[in-house]
């Protein structure tokens, strides 16, 4: 395949000539050209983390988590927990924290508090108390009315967005924002910013149907979990313009209706599965119900906006709490049982048709993408094809 690339200061008139040589030629243009901004527009997610916010002392009046090592160690009898807490009985102390099944190594599985979370006992844990959170209206609803939800969620209590607007749902962030990891520009989120050039996992974006980038009332929008690393520089910045592949598996596939208002792109709901894997230890999918875009369409060809929906709960909890183990709630300051505890109870959405207790929790993630060529796989049939026929023809 050959990519023709224009310079994005070019006039009209330049772009409508090299558009005429590439159709005579054959060629694709890049997503973002004159000739193709009519119809399609490809992007790829360049940052993806979750939805923080630091509303100071008002968040967690009661202090941060406690992670699994210091609520050990606390239970133990004073001469016993000064000896654990000795550096060269860290291998005992380890062993202690990962009874009764043990450490079976990266992702695999054992019986220990991450594990099995329900047969082990933990402090709750502290969640958000702060009125103020960023975050998406998901059901509907501008206010928190007790007893009463919006159909297919449970009753919660509602954020006020940082800028005032009512309504907000992140529960999920009322679950994890006390603990010290999950803080605003902690660990979690300088991890999540790393994990896309570091090829833990790739997001692409593409809008067909646009017939004007600024209004369009009817457009439709996939999300797909790309199985391609991003193409990155020296500095692990991801660059523009790069050809990514659409995965075969149609459950990384989603596909919505949209819709753009003044350049700023909104979706309907939609099941999102982006597939995740670490080259360490985690094994697995951000599985968003749904799941609804608002992306403003800049000037210069970039996006940057809101991915929000309700995280499945055992998706979330399998995924980044039990096969992350033991190690991470004493790295990240939590325990396994608290976290448990604390998504279940103020999962918001889905609730299960037997209990009514709801299994997905409210979610959102801040997005920034950049253009790029997104390859479906008739295309990269296709494009095997064409290379197979090239090569008979010679």
């Amino acid at each position: 395949m050959i990519l023709v690339q224009t310079a994005r200061s070019e006039t009209p008139a330049a772009h409508y000539a090299l558009a005429l040589a590439a159709i005579g030629a054959g060629l694709m243009l890049p997503a973002w050209s004159t000739a193709s901004a009519g119809t399609t527009k490809g992007f790829v997610v360049t940052a993806m983390e979750y939805a923080t916010h630091d509303g100071g002392p008002a968040d967690c009046p009661g202090g941060l988590a406690m992670s699994s090592k210091d609520y050990y160690l606390q239970n133990l009898p004073p001469a016993e927990r000064e000896r654990l807490s000795k550096g060269e009985n860290v291998k005992e102390l380890f062993k202690l924290l990962y009874a009764p099944g043990g450490n079976l190594g990266p992702g695999k599985r054992t019986h220990n508090q991450c594990a099995d979370p329900t047969d082990f006992q933990g402090p709750p844990l502290p969640t958000i108390q702060g009125a103020v959170a960023d975050g998406m209206n998901l059901d509907g609803r501008n206010e928190s009315t007790p007893g009463d939800a919006a159909p297919n969620t449970c009753a919660h209590q509602k954020f006020t967005s940082p800028t005032g607007a009512p309504g907000i749902d992140n529960q999920f962030w009322r679950a994890m924002g006390c603990i010290r990891g999950y803080r605003p520009d902690a660990d979690i989120v300088k991890y999540q910013n790393a994990n896309i050039p570091g090829g833990e996992y790739t997001v692409l974006i593409e809008l067909t149907g646009v017939d004007d980038i600024r209004n369009d009332p009817d457009v439709q929008v996939g999300i797909y979990a790309s199985p391609d690393r991003v193409t990155v520089d020296a500095a692990q910045n991801v660059l523009p313009d790069s050809s990514l592949s659409v995965p075969d598996d149609p459950r990384y596939r989603a596909v919505a209706h949209g819709r753009i208002v003044d350049g700023v792109l909104t979706t309907d709901p939609t099941d999102v599965r982006l597939k995740y894997k670490s080259q360490g230890y985690v094994d697995t999918d951000y599985y968003i119900k749904g799941a609804r875009l608002r992306l403003e369409l800049k000037p210069d060809g970039t996006a940057k906006g809101m991915l929000g929906g309700y995280y499945d709960v055992e998706t979330f909890y399998d995924g980044f709490i039990r096969q992350a183990q033991v190690v991470t709630s004493v790295l990240l300051s939590y325990t396994c049982p608290g976290v448990y505890g604390a998504l279940n109870n103020l999962a918001d959405a889905y609730p299960d048709a037997k209990t009514g207790k709801c299994t997905a929790i409210s979610t959102a993630f801040r997005l920034e993408a950049i253009p790029a060529f997104i390859i479906h796989p008739t295309d990269k049939t296709k494009t095997a094809q064409d290379t197979t026929q090239g090569a008979v023809n010679r």
